[in-house]
């Protein structure tokens, strides 16, 4: 494996990268999905969004938290989406969900692909890794599944 390729990432955390995070990274670099719902004739309604940064977008956060962080996605104003290596030494970084305002963090999942597969079974619904949070959803978030 070519590691000049992980250039978004340190050589230490490429050493250490999950197996299913590389494997998925050596078949894509990072993942935008997304899909509309027409509203009414005049009006498109963005409902689904599945994202995952190329390598080179991870950036590594210099955060107060549980170990070392890089983001891997936003939630607006309300979170952040986090890929954390709680030691130097670990093989399996976790997911977490950090709150905005409250900096609260949320273990989202216990591995890369398990975030993948509740992206998936989620459906990409805006904010749904707040389902998880204490800020909960948005309400016309969760209104949005029973309008589509």
């Amino acid at each position: 494996m070519h590691s000049g390729r992980f250039k978004g990432l340190g050589v230490q955390e490429f050493r250490f990268m999950p197996d299913d995070m590389k494997r998925f990274y050596l078949s894509t670099d990072g993942m935008h999905t997304s899909w509309t719902y027409n509203y009414s004739k005049r009006a498109k309604l963005r409902v689904g969004h599945l994202y995952i940064p190329k390598l080179t977008q991870i950036q590594n956060l210099e955060l107060k938290g549980p170990g070392t962080v890089f983001e891997l996605d936003r939630i607006g104003d309300r979170g952040f989406v986090l890929l954390v290596y709680k030691t130097n030494v670990t093989t399996r970084p976790e997911i977490y969900l950090l709150e905005v305002g409250s900096w609260k963090w949320t273990l989202l999942a216990d591995s890369f692909t398990t975030y993948l597969r509740m992206s998936i079974e989620h459906l990409g619904l805006p904010c749904w890794q707040l389902a998880f949070a204490s800020c909960r959803l948005p309400g016309w978030a969760e209104q949005l599944p029973l309008r589509i």
